[in-house]
């Protein structure tokens, strides 16, 4: 008798609300790699919105940015201009709230989270990593348990 699959007891599920999701997220940054304080929710910038703001053990920025089904593309882009205004300003924030343990001049990172990624936004996230900003990195990307708006 063949033995049963490990994965005959997945069970398919919804996306989860955005507001769950946000709420997970939030609890676990500090079980992330390297793990994360969170600092800041929802923060709007010029351009767009950040999901979270947190420090790593380095005192470096991280953009936390989630994204919807079909929406990694976009998210990428906005995920590049969040670590850019994030790099920008964390010489500001240094000086007006230390407690924040910000490492003045150390470039931010973006971490995008969504439930799945285009191969083309994959490739590019490690193109930029790789070529344009060398080991410092310009986005991660992940897989999300699920996103809905």
């Amino acid at each position: 008798m063949p033995e049963p699959s490990p994965l005959s007891d997945l069970v398919p599920c919804l996306p989860f609300p955005r507001d769950e999701l946000r709420s997970q997220v939030r609890d676990q940054l500090a079980s992330f790699a390297p793990p994360l304080r969170l600092i800041a929710e929802e923060l709007t910038t010029e351009c767009s919105t950040i999901d979270f703001v947190a420090v790593d053990p380095d005192g470096r920025c991280a953009a936390l940015l989630l994204a919807g089904e079909g929406e990694c593309r976009e998210a990428l882009t906005r995920s590049l201009a969040a670590r850019a205004w994030l790099t920008r300003h964390a010489r500001h924030w240094a000086k007006l709230a230390p407690g924040l343990e910000l490492q003045p001049d150390a470039s931010a990172f973006a971490i995008l989270l969504c439930p799945s990624l285009h191969p083309e936004t994959i490739a590019a996230a490690e193109g930029l990593a790789r070529k344009s900003f060398g080991s410092s990195g310009c986005a991660a990307c992940a897989r999300a348990t699920g996103i809905s708006s």
